[in-house]
């Protein structure tokens, strides 16, 4: 179990609640990732307190698809996602930088696939 990192975080970091009572703990940080994992890639989760964690995911999209998630944690425990970055709770603000990110995905995708072309141009 490693400690929270402290200073900045990533936009990509979510705050993960579970459980109100202290005295019942139904999910362990290897059973929280498994589960998160179906939202999208995990960079790493960290323990906050006995019912609370830090999940810092790959990319946006994925984070902003758990935040979102009206089910979280069904069938177990309910569990309560909210963004560490107090940024984000402004929509726009979010939609500004999921616009950025996929912008520079596309970039990234077209730069490959005209290095594919050449190479089978001079082929």
């Amino acid at each position: 179990m490693r400690a929270a990192p402290r200073g900045l975080m990533p936009l990509s970091a979510v705050r993960i609640t579970w459980c109100a009572t202290p005295h019942r703990t139904i999910f362990t940080l290897a059973n929280l990732y498994a589960y998160l994992t179906r939202f999208g890639p995990i960079e790493a989760v960290y323990q906050r307190g006995p019912n609370s964690s830090l999940v810092v995911f790959c990319d946006l999209q994925s984070a902003s698809t758990c935040v979102k998630c009206p089910s979280l944690g069904m069938p177990w425990d309910r569990l309560i996602a909210t963004w560490w970055e107090p940024r984000l709770h402004n929509n726009g603000y979010l939609c500004r930088h999921l616009r950025v990110e996929e912008h520079n995905n596309n970039l990234a995708d077209l730069a490959v696939q005209k290095m594919v072309e050449g190479e089978k141009s001079r082929a």
